[in-house]
């Protein structure tokens, strides 16, 4: 948090973001929430809940520099919050929780006054909440959960990708819960949460969900290439530093510090191609023996939806940006976390192994 705290005020303010400033305070000065969120490149509107957020920061000030630092404590906060809790309930190795808040993608979007970047803390939310449910049948952690997924589809739509998995595997307790197990009778007894929180947003966001009911103009011709049905393969660049010219342009990164720290990051997609083998592994295993853990459970989720994420990129062929992982970053994260997990939890040399890794990749970032 001190680190991401350094000249807060340091921020892009150049399109989007004084624009989702603006309408916080027409909406703030109109005495409603916000009806819309900015509107995108390809003329479709986003989802208000950002703007929401601006509008309650907004109303406790209008220095922008604080508005900054309270959009810094509230991403960094409450995704640690998120991993940690994590960590607790799935027994992974605690000490991967500060790679992620290392990456200087992650530093980058805490600090900017954004709205694609919520999906962050919203994610890990909701894979954190589900996991809690999942250990212990929290009711807690379920609401949580399921809160934190019906907000993401009104910050951006590529929140789909993780939000069809893991409401797939709802769905598949849910009917389950109907005959033996306990975690479905569980999401059963939350069906009043669930209707409540489903009803209170569709309340808040009607004009939004109007918008989308409506017609839209046609989505621009693309050609069907290979990158975007591989795009998930580049998820692991949100743990390190490669490509920030993307950022800051080439000049700025010169140097061998730089230089340095991007080397270092092909670590990053390392560990998550080979946290994705073994959240197959992990997975195939608790099928054969009907023995399903909470992280078997979880990674059937985050491979589902880097599944998700290939067939909408690959069909869609946009993969041009990084903000595009946004929606699967804590998908990435955990199958990371997996392959961490398993290094440490082997022998000495394994140990040495996944220690190396994640801890140079995480003094690298820092």
């Amino acid at each position: 948090v001190v680190l991401a705290l350094l000249w807060p005020g340091d921020v892009p303010f150049i399109n989007d973001e004084p624009q989702l400033i603006l309408n916080a305070l027409i909406a703030n000065g109109s005495g409603h929430l916000a009806p819309m969120g900015l509107q995108g490149t390809f003329g479709f509107a986003y989802g208000p809940f950002p703007t929401w957020v601006y509008q309650v920061m907004l109303g406790l000030t209008h220095d922008l520099v604080v508005v900054s630092v309270l959009h810094i404590l509230v991403m960094m906060l409450v995704t640690a919050a998120a991993l940690w809790w994590l960590a607790r309930t799935t027994g992974l190795w605690p000490g991967f929780v500060a790679l992620p808040l290392l990456s200087p993608y992650f530093w980058f979007y805490a600090r900017v006054i954004w709205d694609n970047t919520f999906l962050l803390p919203l994610g890990a939310l909701a894979l954190a909440g589900y996991a809690a449910f999942l250990a212990s049948r929290s009711t807690l952690g379920l609401r949580v959960a399921l809160a934190a997924m019906l907000c993401m589809p009104l910050v951006h739509l590529m929140s789909a990708s993780l939000l069809v998995p893991l409401g797939l595997h709802m769905l598949v307790l849910v009917v389950a819960g109907r005959s033996s197990t306990a975690r479905g009778r569980g999401l059963w007894t939350l069906a009043s949460t669930v209707a409540v929180l489903a009803a209170l947003l569709a309340w808040m966001a009607w004009p939004y969900w109007l918008y989308l009911a409506g017609p839209h103009p046609p989505s621009p011709p693309h050609e069907n290439v290979a990158d975007g049905w591989l795009f998930p393969l580049y998820g692991g660049r949100l743990l390190g530093a490669r490509e920030l010219d993307y950022f800051f342009g080439p000049e700025p990164l010169a140097g061998g510090p730089f230089a340095f720290t991007a080397a270092i990051s092909l670590v990053a997609y390392g560990m998550s191609w080979f946290g994705m083998a073994i959240g197959v592994m992990t997975v195939g295993r608790a099928a054969a023996t009907r023995q399903w853990t909470v992280p078997a459970h979880l990674a059937a989720i985050a491979l589902g939806a880097l599944a998700v994420q290939s067939l909408v990129h690959g069909m869609t062929a946009r993969f041009e940006h990084p903000h595009y992982q946004s929606g699967t970053w804590i998908a990435t994260v955990f199958l990371a976390w997996l392959a961490v997990d398993w290094l440490v939890r082997r022998g000495r040399a394994w140990q040495v192994v996944g220690l190396a890794a994640s801890g140079g990749l995480a003094l690298a970032n820092l």
